[in-house]
């Protein structure tokens, strides 16, 4: 009777953590629900630094570091009108003709921009840097509107951003995902 209890106890134990641990498949499938992601880089004057990831599900996270209304780490969970807003931005475009580069590397004192959007099947990663670069007006216009919805939102402050959020980089003179000094 002595050693059943002294088993029961570890058992229930492991039992009582078992769901605390993540599961990689459920980390994967939150990833795979991301609609949009937009960084802004610095320039040397105060454009406004930040990362933004728009999930399916409405919801919302912020990185904001230098020169936006809201800086450090925020959520913002968004109504079915804004979501809608976001997949008009998304159905706007035929992202498969779009180019991945427009990028003039000719000017220094520029920020730099990424887009990666999920929509239907395509997914699809647009770098912009500088201006005098051929982005199509549309797709410049409805960037430059989609930031201002995004960097004016009431984020409510968390502590820091989920771990499954994907990373980008900004590319190099060459194309890769490394900047060349």
């Amino acid at each position: 009777m002595e050693i059943r209890k002294k088993l029961h106890i570890p058992l229930l134990f492991i039992i009582m953590l078992a769901p605390t641990c993540p599961d990689k498949k459920e980390i994967n499938k939150e990833s795979a629900n991301l609609l949009l992601y937009l960084e802004e880089s610095p320039c040397y004057g105060k454009c406004p630094v930040y990362r933004v990831w728009v999930m399916s599900n409405g919801t919302i996270y912020w990185e904001g570091k230098m020169f936006v209304k809201k800086e450090g780490y925020g959520v913002y969970k968004m109504s079915k009108e804004e979501l809608a807003r976001i997949h008009v931005f998304l159905k706007r475009f035929k992202w498969k003709k779009l180019d991945t580069n427009y990028v003039n590397w000719n000017v220094s004192d520029v920020p730099s921009w990424i887009l990666h959007v999920r929509h239907k099947r395509i997914t699809k990663t647009i770098y912009i840097r500088g201006p005098h670069v051929k982005l199509p007006k549309e797709l410049a216009d409805s960037v430059y509107s989609l930031q201002e919805f995004l960097i004016n939102l009431n984020y409510e402050t968390i502590d820091s951003l989920p771990s499954y959020l994907p990373e980008f980089k900004f590319i190099g003179r060459d194309n890769t995902n490394e900047p060349k000094q």
